[in-house]
């Protein structure tokens, strides 16, 4: 069980606020499902926000601290396109080339990649 907004993150779609990190991570690594939300009336004492029953169905994935380091420095500077925040690990050139092989543009935003296609693209830089 965990605060409503939690859960509501951890299901979050691309392109929206919420979406991020914890969205990625947990996603790449488990099948999320919200089974029940629990009001804040049930508590005593009652907290200031409701609660939410989540479901994780894991996957069998290794857990990858690079896979990690990837996603949290996509993430780190929200305001920046998803090329200047992965200039922090990879050379220009092969940010470049990469996102060419994948249809992305220099201008994309990490909350616009899905977690399938944040996993394409780690892929492809590990590949290189």
């Amino acid at each position: 069980m965990v605060q409503k907004e939690v859960a509501e993150k951890m299901l979050a779609k691309s392109k929206t606020s919420t979406y991020g990190v914890l969205t990625v991570m947990v996603n790449y690594y488990a099948d999320v499902k919200i089974t029940r939300i629990v009001k804040k009336q049930m508590f005593t004492p009652m907290p200031k926000v409701d609660s939410a029953i989540v479901y994780l169905k894991l996957k069998q994935k290794p857990f990858d601290k690079e896979f990690k380091r990837f996603i949290q420095t996509a993430f780190s500077m929200r305001r920046k396109t998803l090329l200047n925040n992965l200039l922090k690990l990879y050379k220009k050139e092969d940010i470049e080339s990469v996102f060419n092989k994948q249809n992305i543009s220099s201008s994309t935003r990490a909350e616009e990649l899905s977690v399938t296609e944040f996993e394409t693209l780690y892929n492809s830089f590990r590949q290189k």
